[in-house]
Parts: structure tokens; C-alpha cells; sequence
């Protein structure tokens, strides 16, 4: 009773801080790790996923390198079994929601933070006034110019918004089953992976914007599913790079922001 041992601390990075999810495939516990909140709300920061096996040893298999400047409060980098950076290769993918096995594949579901891009943008313009006398106009400015310049960048490359579903056969390689919250950019989170009696996925998504979906399905093909590339999501590094090149005024005014946006009852979810 009461005899723990500390199996690992934040996978070698101190900005693992949380776990969302835990799951079992192939005698070995799966464990996602998550940045600070509320901070990867505003500044995206993918999570990072290892596997433990019996005798408590421990092993990345997504993450480890950064994708973000940030690289440099971490002293040593780490490499990944599936070469995936975190949230595979896409910081946007804050959360590993869910982790679930079904039909001898191991399925991960995603919490993808960019419609919160939208969210953060809208709160500033249409509270503008409040945050001049708030925080000067100066820094409001920054922000609206920072928040706008990213959502730009989004839609410019098509961005797939909403949450991400990969399946591995082995645990460490994995393919996309879809990347745009099964065709629902407000479906922002796969937040229950469940298989019933009969071998049947259900899946529940996390929309706050118009509520939940729930999906159920019996079989995920082959032919439908997609590459993870580690160069797919090159295109966002620019919008990650104004992010960090403003990580301090950002992080500043995160308090404020959240009180703003906790005002508006069908945006407060952001808020926790």
C-alpha cells in the first residue's frame, strides 16, 4: 500500500505537464503528454505521445522535437520511433484525446486547437474598447494584427479544422483515418473513442460551438486512409513563428483574454 515508483516525469520534457488519455495495445500503456494550458490554446504546442511496457520501460513513439522555437526550454531533444514530430508533425493537435484499441489497431483520437485561432480573433475585435482601456491599444493592436495574420495563414493553405483520427497496425507507424473533425471544422475533439458489445466504434466528438456528434462505425477501410507525411505541415510554419516571435506579449494577456471570452457562454469551453 502506498508504495509508488516513479515511472517517468514529463518524458524528458518539462513542458509535458498533464495527460489526457491513456490506452492499452500490444502489452504495452500508451500515454499522451500535454503542454501547459492555457497557453497551447493560444499558442499551439502539439502533444506528445510515448508507450511503457511491463517492466516500466518507456519510449517515445510521437513528439520529442519541438516544431516551434520553444525547442530551447528543453535541454536535450528527443527522437521519436514513427519519426512524427509532436502531435504528428501538426502543433495544432494541443491534445492525444483519446486512445483506444479496436480490431488489433490502435486508435488516437485528437483535440485540434485552430478554430480557437478564430475564437481568440473574434474576442478581440468585438471587445476592442474594453482591451484599449485594458491593456492600451498599442499591445491590443499587436494581438488583433498577431491573431488575424495566423487565421490568414490557415485558410490561405486550406487547412483541415477540426480534430484528427490516426490508426497504426503496429503501434509505432501510423496513418490518418481523416484530418477535418469528420467533416465538421467546430468538431474541434475526438473526446470518446467506446467499443461496445457487438465490435462497434462509436465515436463522440467535443463541439461547443453546436454540441456534440456521435458517430458509429463497424469498420475502417484500407483504402480510405491517409499519410502521415513529416513535411505535410510545413506550411504552418509561419503562422507558428509569429506565434513565438510574440510568445511574450501573448502570454502576458492570456488572463484577459480568457475573462473576456468566459463572458460569451457559447465560447467560455476555451476557458476550461
Amino acid at each position: 500500500m502506498n508504495d509508488w515508483t516513479l515511472v517517468v516525469d514529463g518524458f524528458e520534457n518539462p513542458l509535458n505537464t498533464s495527460t489526457l488519455a491513456m490506452g492499452v495495445f500490444k502489452d504495452h500503456l500508451y500515454v499522451s503528454g500535454t503542454k501547459p494550458l492555457p497557453l497551447s490554446y493560444f499558442i499551439p504546442l502539439g502533444f506528445d505521445l510515448i508507450r511503457i511496457d511491463k517492466n516500466d520501460n518507456w519510449e517515445t513513439i510521437v513528439g520529442g522535437n519541438l516544431l516551434f522555437p520553444l525547442a530551447s526550454l528543453i535541454e536535450e531533444e528527443l527522437n521519436s520511433l514513427s519519426h512524427l514530430g509532436p502531435g504528428f508533425n501538426n502543433p495544432f493537435n494541443v491534445y492525444g484525446w483519446q486512445i483506444q484499441e479496436y480490431k488489433d489497431r490502435l486508435l488516437i483520437s485528437t483535440f485540434d486547437d485552430s478554430i480557437n485561432m478564430e475564437v481568440i480573433l473574434t474576442t478581440l475585435l468585438e471587445n476592442r474598447a474594453a482591451l484599449e482601456n485594458l491593456i492600451g491599444e498599442t499591445v491590443t493592436n499587436i494581438l488583433i494584427k498577431i491573431y488575424m495574420s495566423v487565421v490568414e495563414i490557415l485558410t490561405a493553405i486550406n487547412y483541415p479544422r477540426g480534430f484528427d483520427l490516426y490508426i497504426s497496425e503496429d503501434g509505432v507507424n501510423f496513418n490518418a483515418v481523416f484530418l477535418n473533425g469528420l467533416n465538421n471544422p467546430f468538431n474541434y475533439g475526438g473526446r470518446i473513442l467506446f467499443v461496445d458489445s457487438e465490435n462497434d466504434l462509436y465515436i463522440g466528438t467535443a463541439n461547443p460551438f453546436q454540441g456534440c456528434e456521435v458517430w458509429k462505425t463497424n469498420d475502417i477501410p484500407d483504402n480510405a486512409l491517409l499519410p502521415c507525411d513529416s513535411n505535410h505541415y510545413k506550411e504552418l510554419c509561419k503562422a507558428m513563428d509569429l506565434l513565438a516571435e510574440n510568445f511574450n506579449i501573448i502570454n502576458e494577456n492570456i488572463p484577459v483574454i480568457l475573462e473576456l471570452i468566459s463572458k460569451n457562454s457559447c465560447l467560455k469551453n476555451l476557458n476550461g
